[in-house]
């Protein structure tokens, strides 16, 4: 009978350690699961985080080559916007038949027109406009132009053939810069009157 119970305690003691073996084993393999997983966390934490910056990084490269192209427009239209090279006509030097060339000017107004003409020995230094507009009229785009006295005392101290160069270059150069068909020209609101024609309607580009 004794002999019987130490078999069995015996044999309760193999159990008892195999169990704790299973325990201890299976406890280990938890730990190294759960450690493992969290390195794998951590591991897509990190992964992430650096794919987040790289993004991050590639969409500021981006927007900054975005930026740049349209900063690079903006200059391109500035730069286009600055300067202006305007057609200016005028007489040859004997007065047979008109010549242009193209000046710059910084923005197209009815004064810097008007100063390339002077430039060019087109019009007297002395002249000045005193009104300017573009309108429609019989469904032609039109310049109304309104000098000061010095323009009309400019041409009637010219001959017929100075005067037909002169009153031309002003037509040909103002219907150019603004693309229009036809001009009217006036002095202080009042008909252009020379020596030798009056201008009371609008004019076309002279040949």
């Amino acid at each position: 009978m004794m002999k019987v119970k130490k078999v069995v305690f015996v044999v309760l003691i193999i159990n008892c350690f195999l169990i704790a073996c299973s325990k201890s084993t299976d406890s280990s393999t938890v730990k190294e699961h759960v450690e493992k997983n969290s390195e794998n966390s951590k591991q897509k934490k990190v992964n992430k985080e650096k794919n987040n910056k790289e993004k991050n990084t590639w969409n500021k490269k981006k927007g900054e080559q975005s930026q740049n192209k349209v900063n690079g427009q903006e200059e391109s239209m500035s730069d286009t916007q600055k300067s202006i090279l305007l057609q200016v006509y005028f007489s040859n030097d004997d007065a047979t038949a008109f010549v242009s060339e193209e000046v710059q000017i910084d923005a197209l107004t009815p004064e810097a027109v008007l100063k390339a003409l002077i430039s060019k020995g087109a019009v007297a230094a002395d002249v000045q406009i005193l009104a300017f507009n573009t309108v429609t009229v019989d469904n032609k785009p039109s310049v109304e132009i309104d000098f000061n006295p010095a323009f009309s005392t400019f041409v009637a101290n010219m001959g017929s053939t100075g005067e037909y160069f002169a009153i031309g270059s002003v037509c040909n150069t103002f219907l150019n810069a603004y693309n229009c068909e036809q001009i009217k020209i006036t002095v202080e609101g009042q008909t252009l009157t020379t020596g030798h024609a009056e201008y009371p309607g609008y004019l076309t580009a002279f040949e």
